[in-house]
């Protein structure tokens, strides 16, 4: 993992999931998708645009000139563009690595996305053992430490064979900056491989998934802020600029670190627990042919936040908030609310007796999830709060 790889299991837990937390979980939403590679969908962030560019500037302005200071700026250019693509197709090897190892193991896989601090694999689903846990977070290092290799021997081999220095000093410079990835990717704390390896090995030895959970988690919040105390050290005192990038990767580092152990928290206050146990009972439900402002003034007498929008038949259908609600233009007020609401696929939709911890792994939307009896109708609705409650007890 680039960035980091990530189960998403309590993505409706107060946005604290295993994928990471706050910012970067809506950052993730917001993806172009490229296609799919193994059967994969890949998107990328529109930060990932950033990245290349900075990228495409450095190699641009300041390593190509200095490496090969006899062409032409535009010839500098031509290859700096081109090879920042490069490095953003050796992240997504990375993370591929990443997925096709789940794959193999039976776990479901269901998108790569690539953004400003590297990539995420979101996996479905949690590996069964630590032998499994440790081969899903050592290929993604394994695989940028080989692309690194390769591409400093590339390098290497085109410098002894006269080629252009350009194009040595581009295939040097990514091999290295691959390498480097592999080595950071390598440090002992969540979310890096590094911290899934620590995690994996913990489990082995101390025989409780929650345990290493925990203490992966722990190190890789003070691995953040040992970053963010370089990187503060380095402008402060060396007065280097570049410090703010790794007090940047620190900070991220720390938060996602945090999100973990609040995540770990709740996988293990669920486990076990079936919905029934969690759900609010027979909670209001929005009817699909009423107008927005008809609701409004029903969902005004409501304790809730979030309605299930059910048909004619009483089976749920899509999910709407108030929050949506509250943003409508004021002409959408006789809109139907099925017309508004989120639609809610089948998946989303669990039984009383389904077990929590397999319902969270599906990522509700909207933060609920909807209980359903055999007849179709809404019987309960788990909500953040819900499942916050259950922590507390």
């Amino acid at each position: 993992m680039t960035g980091p790889t990530a189960l998403h299991i309590t993505a409706n837990c107060g946005e604290s999931g295993v994928e990471g937390s706050g910012g970067e979980e809506v950052a993730m939403r917001q993806t172009l998708r490229l296609g799919r590679v193994a059967g994969i969908p890949v998107g990328v962030n529109w930060s990932v645009l950033v990245i290349m560019g900075l990228v495409a500037v450095i190699l641009g302005q300041l390593v190509l000139p200095g490496s090969a200071p006899g062409s032409p700026a535009a010839i500098h250019w031509i290859v700096a563009v081109p090879t920042a693509a490069v490095f953003l197709a050796s992240l997504l090897a990375h993370e591929l690595a990443h997925a096709l190892v789940a794959v193999h193991y039976g776990i479901r896989v269901r998108s790569i996305t690539l953004w400003m601090l590297g990539g995420v694999a979101h996996l479905e689903d949690e590996p069964s053992t630590p032998r499994i846990d440790f081969r899903i977070a050592a290929v993604g290092p394994l695989t940028s430490l080989v692309a690194g290799v390769a591409f400093l021997l590339a390098g290497g081999a085109s410098f002894l064979l006269g080629g252009p220095a350009v194009i040595s000093a581009a295939l040097g410079w990514i091999g290295l900056l691959n390498t480097l990835i592999a080595v950071f990717n390598l440090l002992p704390g969540a979310p890096l491989d590094g911290g899934r390896i620590l995690r994996s090995v913990l489990w082995r030895m101390r025989g409780s998934r929650a345990e290493a959970d925990r203490a992966a988690a722990r190190t890789g919040v003070v691995l953040g802020s040992v970053l963010i105390g370089l990187g503060f050290a380095s402008v402060l005192v060396m007065q280097r600029i570049d410090g703010i990038w790794l007090m940047l990767v620190g900070w991220f580092l720390a938060r996602a670190a945090g999100a973990e152990q609040q995540a770990s928290t709740v996988r293990t206050a669920v486990t076990g627990v079936p919905v029934r146990d969690a759900m609010t009972s027979y909670p209001d439900v929005a009817p699909a042919w009423s107008s927005v402002s008809a609701f409004v003034r029903q969902a005004a007498r409501s304790r809730q936040a979030v309605f299930p929008v059910v048909d004619f038949a009483g089976e749920p259908r899509s999910v709407v908030t108030l929050a949506l609600l509250a943003a409508l233009p004021p002409q959408q007020a006789d809109a139907r609310i099925d017309s508004v609401a989120v639609t809610l696929p089948r998946e989303y939709i669990a039984g009383p007796d389904d077990q929590l911890i397999e319902v969270l792994q599906r990522r509700p939307l909207a933060g609920a999830v909807l209980a359903v009896v055999v007849e179709g109708h809404v019987v309960g609705m788990v909500t953040t709060d819900d499942v916050h409650r259950m922590v507390q007890l």
